[in-house]
């Protein structure tokens, strides 16, 4: 009667939180789930169903849109977190103070610092203001590039920018005067709550290390190490906790945390190396295993890195749900839907799940085991833990509907359609609905409409939607 009713149901993990790192950008594709299950295929229309149906363009005849529209799919991608796709929509455009702008976002969010260094010297170029002079200082330091964000420094007058970024570079200097002086003043200032925040994790740092009489200096670089890696300052974290390895080779978290900035910064295969010696210096640790987990995935290395998130969870690694979801996703994506399910299970139960992990579960249980009374409870779950959402509702339409009692599903999709007549969710899942009826008009314009909503083209439910919307205009054309 169908063809994968819950072929939408991956696609709901959007919104769902991206985990510690970014599963799709490697080879396990979550949300293409069309060659997964093709034993209940929808039938084709028939002769007399095709003349009734007026065929649009196909979707990759769309138009080339102007300068507005593309930084406003721009913007919106950043907000999803499509920060690849905001930088190829306007690759190839001139350069003004919105395009610049636009690019920093999205290669800072990348860890593409050189790209986003030069963006912002171009930028300053156009407009030196307080604003663009203050992010070309954090670039600066991002980069590793003290001494350059240094010479930008008188630039920012006394503002809280300038308090913040003396505090940075005074560590790296190992000033602790300076930066103790400089937290304090950021403290007793109207800083920004976010800068507080920060000083007042160098400010716990002093206190926890004058609590040992006998602390060794190595200790403190390392908690003023890794408290610039808290902050986002990688390169800055390296170059810092180095000369402690060099002293002290068998200093496992120092391997540690220059390791995770490794890994932050996508130098996966040095990332490896150095948590691979952290793992060796101690094998019960729990938190070397799990960042080397995450490492060899980056690298292709599903397997083995589904072994090193195992011996985390051994070694008592906390939250434990976060790396049992993470062990999840992982078998996920190589189809042992079983296992896969196993680990989704102790989120669901155990930790703090994601719309992402309740939408994974149901398709298991319904599309992949087959157990369609534990997919309907996952679903029901989703709803209470996301009330009045309609992601998680539409999870529940997608469970009558493959439940085959399509009166019901009938009557809960549409009253789903009224309330949330925007949601690509349910306009998704109403097309199906429409399909399942054999009422191709109303399902391919469905489609359409939900690919014609101007949603980045990086947004998996819209890519579902053209996908769908481009099978059913093939089929109408046989």
């Amino acid at each position: 009667m169908k063809k994968d009713l819950l072929l939408g149901i991956i696609m709901l993990a959007v919104g769902s939180g991206v985990f510690y790192f970014a599963m799709t950008s490697k080879n396990i594709d979550f949300f293409t789930v069309n060659s997964l299950d093709q034993q209940t295929q929808t039938p084709a229309p028939q002769a007399t169903d095709k003349a009734k149906i007026s065929l649009s363009p196909t979707p990759t005849a769309k138009p080339e849109i102007s300068l507005i529209e593309k930084l406003k799919k721009a913007n919106n991608a950043i907000k999803n977190g499509e920060l690849e796709y905001a930088s190829t929509l306007l690759e190839n455009e001139e350069h003004t103070e919105h395009v610049l702008e636009i690019l920093i976002k999205a290669t800072l969010g990348q860890g593409m610092y050189f790209d986003a260094e030069q963006y912002t010297k171009e930028l300053v170029s156009l407009n030196n203001s307080k604003k663009n002079i203050k992010q070309y200082a954090e670039i600066l330091l991002l980069s590793g590039k003290v001494a350059d964000a240094k010479t930008l420094l008188p630039l920012l007058n006394d503002t809280d920018h300038k308090l913040f970024y003396e505090m940075i570079i005074a560590v790296t200097e190992n000033n602790h005067e300076v930066v103790q002086l400089s937290a304090e003043n950021i403290l007793n200032s109207k800083s920004s709550e976010k800068y507080k925040k920060s000083a007042q994790i160098f400010i716990d740092i002093y206190k926890t290390y004058e609590s040992f009489r006998d602390g060794s200096p190595d200790y403190l670089t390392l908690m003023l190490g890794n408290a610039l890696k808290t902050l986002k300052f990688h390169e800055l974290t390296i170059i810092y906790i180095k000369p402690i390895l060099e002293k002290n080779p068998n200093y496992r978290d120092a391997w540690i945390v220059i390791g995770n900035s490794y890994l932050e910064l996508r130098k996966y295969e040095i990332a490896e190396k150095m948590l691979e010696k952290a793992v060796s210096l101690d094998p019960s640790h729990p938190i070397s295993p799990y960042l080397l987990g995450i490492t060899l995935y980056e690298e292709g290395q599903t397997e083995d890195a589904i072994s090193q998130l195992k011996t985390a969870v051994k070694n008592g690694y906390t939250p434990r749900y976060k790396a049992e979801k993470q062990i999840g996703d992982m078998y996920f994506g190589i189809e042992k839907f079983k296992d896969a399910l196993e680990h989704y299970q102790y989120v669901l139960e155990q930790g703090e799940p994601t719309l992402g992990d309740y939408s994974k579960a149901t398709f298991i249980a319904l599309q992949k085991l087959k157990v369609p009374s534990l997919g309907r409870s996952f679903a029901e779950n989703a709803i209470v833990d996301f009330s009045n959402n309609p992601t998680a509702l539409a999870l529940k339409g997608w469970a009558l509907l493959d439940s085959g009692n399509l009166i019901t599903a009938k009557q809960y999709i549409e009253n789903l359609a009224v309330k949330y007549p925007a949601s690509l969710d349910v306009i998704l899942l109403v097309g199906k609905l429409r399909e399942a009826e054999k009422n191709y008009q109303s399902a391919f314009d469905l489609y359409k409409k939900c690919y014609d909503s101007g949603t980045t083209s990086g947004n998996i439910i819209y890519i579902e939607c053209a996908q769908e919307y481009e099978r059913l205009r093939k089929e109408l054309q046989k």
